[in-house]
């Protein structure tokens, strides 16, 4: 067992140990930035030791110079012989000349007579030799000393002869500095054969003309660079034109990328870049990388802070190894026994301490007396815990059960969509359900221990009912409207020992319930109303056949008969006719029929009467009743009697009439023919061809009406039989076609292929339906085509349904007149001026025949 302040003490000490490393930490952090500052001043000390390197080779690269421009002035101790000239070798856009005992080279542009210059001139250039040669001895860095002049004349001295490109650019000027600030510049870099080079220069002043060269390899460059740098970055020369000259930077390491010469000088934060320029040919900076620049740092700080932080870990370690073996453990295994009082607790392989002992024994004879007490207050315990589980467990298992209840009558009364909400006795809510939440738009928990006045001053009437409730005490029912919403309220009253706890209110909606039933009454007032009055007799039959309703016109159609509910419906009607009804009612109860029709005859005044008999059923498929809804139709029926006896004299008149015109006709015709076969007179024989024409047109009028007779008589008759297609088509077309040739027309026919070859129908009432058709095509038809198309409609097994057209490129036929078209005596220009001749029975005769023959 540990002891809790111990716990506490071993923090301590860890708080201790922590605090000098902290301390420590920050010491390193602050020695860490003093040598960030010494390291980049030392990067300042250096970039200064290059600069003044930088310039005392320049400063010994003007000695060089001036000692070159004082030994040339002096005059000439000796006299060069003229063999000298003769040695020098002419080619086709240069001369050159190598001097004796390599004191130099002598090259120059065009022809070497034609140079503008004096012998003393020329072998003044030969002392430059010896000079030249102990200056490129005493700077290595040097590739080569050359003097030349404006007329394309040099005198070099140089370490590799092995190629004469860097002659070629001497002459050309390529490495000549721009001596307009400075008597002593640099040139620009020259590559030559994969070396790189660059000039230092003085014009001479004796000579404005001419100017001397030092010439540098910068590879050599570099080299002297890198031996003379003691940092880590890199150093870079550059030239008056800004051209990188030198860099200490080995060429077998990754480039640097450096910053531009604004970014972060004068820290190190991004990089160290230092750089010195001066008006000088040579110019030289400095760029290290921030973590090439702290990573050495970094690394001897982190060794410094490691070895700091072990050397104080040690010494904690030991500290607290003695307060543990001195102090901790023996108050450890003391404590233990005082909490545990039983040496059991305490480790047996511990050894406590000689000055711990007494106390040791003393607390164990205290022990020993408290532990026979215990001992008898723990056997009580016992009997009192045992009492109290028990009733711990009866008051559980009876909570339970009300948790358990009440969650049970939460979920019920939230699942019930009626509103129910519960008050105290003094008005207050006591709770409510989800229902009645969203309606009152306040939840449970806010509803809890307020008045309504005090939630909304909306739904005052639930209040009045309640007060009415707290008077008499029994339960309350009625209707209310909220918000256009109807609700049946029943408040009733909650008991508690016959003591009146509070009340319970019960909101359902009974919305469209309500609206269901007002629509109810409204459309059972409209339908008995309209049953009532109702021109047409309406009556109820029960299924055994007794009235069971009728409405006033029922009464008014069957008055002789005394119609009263509870009657047979068979003491209405004709002992005839009646069975017929019963038929009807037999059938709507076997087939589910919905409507069947019935005509019946009676006595006056309504002599002839149709019944129309239905069934209805209830929602189980249950016959219910019959409703016989009752039409007289006495006028009509004597009135369709009388059309059809005036329409059967019309027909005879008009057929009697027909076969007395036609004798007298066919004895026009034949006397026309006689006077047209014997007279010679042409005038007489066109007389007689008008009368013969006149009279045939007139036989044919008269034969249209003999047919129409026939029609509307209805002795019209089809004869069904087997007939094949193209052959009625080929009449059509042979009768039709001398008809269209007379008047140039051009006739078509198309013929589905889907139609069968062979049909049965009446071909000849067919042949005089499409010859009636096409002939009036023609008629009506002065240009253009007639053409005959039949396509298939519809098949079936047994029966094919064809389309007839007669189509033509005609004058057509107005939109108002072809309402009229099929009407007989009725063509589409009435007027006594009309062009076309005829009755205008054709189309009636078609209509008739087609409907005939089932088609419209």
């Amino acid at each position: 067992m540990h002891f809790t302040p111990l716990k506490h003490y071993k923090r301590a000490i860890i708080v201790a140990v922590l605090l000098p490393v902290v301390v420590a930490a920050i010491l390193c952090l602050h020695l860490y930035q003093l040598k960030l500052e010494r390291a980049y001043q030392s990067r300042v000390d250096a970039m200064l030791v290059v600069d003044n390197l930088i310039e005392a080779q320049l400063d010994r690269a003007k000695n060089v110079f001036d000692s070159i421009e004082s030994t040339v002035s002096k005059p000439l101790s000796y006299a060069f012989k003229d063999s000298h000239f003769e040695a020098v070798s002419q080619f086709e856009n240069y001369y050159y000349q190598s001097l004796n005992n390599d004191l130099g080279e002598v090259v120059g542009t065009g022809a070497f007579n034609a140079a503008p210059m004096s012998r003393q001139y020329w072998f003044s250039l030969y002392t430059l030799g010896p000079v030249f040669t102990n200056a490129l001895s005493l700077s290595p860095n040097l590739e080569a000393i050359a003097y030349v002049n404006e007329h394309g004349m040099a005198f070099v001295k140089r370490r590799d002869k092995s190629s004469s490109e860097l002659l070629t650019r001497l002459i050309n000027h390529e490495l000549r500095p721009d001596f307009s600030q400075e008597l002593i510049a640099g040139s620009h870099v020259v590559n030559i054969n994969k070396h790189s080079y660059f000039a230092l220069g003085k014009l001479r002043l004796s000579d404005e003309s001419g100017y001397l060269l030092l010439i540098y390899d910068l590879s050599q460059l570099s080299h002297w660079l890198q031996q003379r740098s003691v940092v880590e970055g890199e150093l870079r020369l550059y030239n008056q034109y800004n051209e990188q000259l030198a860099s200490s930077w080995p060429l077998n390491e990754p480039p640097l990328v450096w910053p531009s010469t604004e970014a972060n000088s004068g820290s190190w934060f991004g990089g160290i870049f230092l750089s010195r320029t001066k008006a000088r040919p040579i110019n030289v900076a400095y760029f290290e990388p921030e973590s090439m620049f702290k990573s050495v740092i970094r690394y001897e700080q982190l060794l410094e802070f490691g070895f700091l932080s072990l050397f104080l870990l040690l010494t904690a370690l030991g500290l607290f190894w003695l307060s543990l073996r001195l102090f901790i453990k023996p108050v450890e295994q003391f404590v233990s026994y005082l909490v545990s009082q039983d040496a059991s607790a305490t480790n047996p392989n511990y050894r406590i301490p000689r000055a711990w002992l007494p106390w040791f024994r003393r607390i164990k004879r205290v022990v020993a007396q408290k532990q026979t007490l215990l001992t008898r207050i723990s056997e009580s315990n016992v009997e009192l815990d045992q009492m109290l589980r028990m009733q711990t467990r009866a008051l559980e298992r009876s909570l339970e059960a009300k948790d358990r209840q009440t969650s049970l009558l939460n979920t019920m009364l939230d699942s019930v969509p009626d509103l129910i909400y519960f008050k105290n006795i003094d008005s207050s809510f006591l709770g409510c359900n989800r229902a009645f939440e969203s309606f009152i738009g306040f939840s449970r928990n806010e509803l809890v221990g307020r008045t309504h006045d005090e939630v909304t001053d909306k739904y005052l009437e639930l209040l009045d009912l309640e007060k009415d409730f707290l008077i008499h005490n029994d339960v309350k029912e009625l209707k209310l409207t909220f918000a256009e919403k109807v609700f049946e309220v029943r408040l009733s009253p909650f008991y508690h020992e016959q003591k009146i706890l509070g009340s319970m209110t019960v909101l359902r909606d009974i919305t469209e319930i309500d609206t269901m039933m007002n629509a109810l009454k409204q459309s059972e007032s409209k339908f008995r109303a309209a049953i009532e009055f109702a021109a047409n007799a309406v009556l109820l039959i029960a299924i055994d056949g007794t009235i069971i309703e009728l409405n006033k016109a029922a009464k008014r159609f069957f008055s002789n008969e005394n119609p009263e509910l509870g009657k047979p419906l068979s003491q209405l009607f004709m002992e005839k006719d009646y069975p017929r009804i019963a038929d009807m009612f037999s059938e709507l109860l076997q087939e589910h029929k919905k409507v069947l029709h019935v005509t019946v005859e009676q006595s006056a005044p309504y002599s002839h009467l149709q019944l129309s008999g239905s069934l209805v059923w209830d929602a189980a498929h249950q016959p219910q009743y019959f409703v016989l809804n009752v039409q007289n139709i006495t006028a009509l029926t004597n009135a369709r009697l009388a059309a059809e006896r005036a329409t059967l004299a019309k027909s005879r008149f008009i057929a009697n009439i027909s076969h007395e015109i036609r004798t007298p006709l066919n004895a026009i015709i034949g006397l026309s023919e006689l006077i047209r076969a014997r007279t010679q007179d042409a005038q007489t024989s066109d007389s007689a061809s008008k009368i013969d024409h006149a009279a045939k047109q007139l036989l044919g009028m008269l034969n249209s009406i003999l047919d129409f007779a026939k029609v509307e008589s209805q002795k019209g008759r089809l004869i069904e039989e087997p007939f094949l297609l193209m052959d009625l088509v080929d009449t059509c077309k042979t009768l039709t076609e001398v008809q269209c040739q007379r008047k140039e027309l051009q006739f078509d026919y198309v013929v589905d292929r889907e139609i069968n070859p062979t049909l049965k129908g009446d071909p000849s009432k067919l042949k005089q339906v499409l010859l009636n058709l096409l002939s009036n095509a023609v008629k009506f038809t002065e240009s253009g085509k007639v053409a005959l198309k039949l396509k298939l409609v519809e098949q079936s097994q047994e029966r094919q349904r064809i389309e007839f057209s007669v189509e033509d490129t005609g004058i057509g036929i107005k939109a108002e007149e072809q309402e009229k078209l099929f009407d007989a005596f009725t063509q589409g220009d009435d007027s006594s001026a009309r062009q076309y001749d005829g009755i205008g029975l054709g189309l009636a005769i078609v209509k008739h025949e087609v409907m005939l023959m089932g088609g419209n």
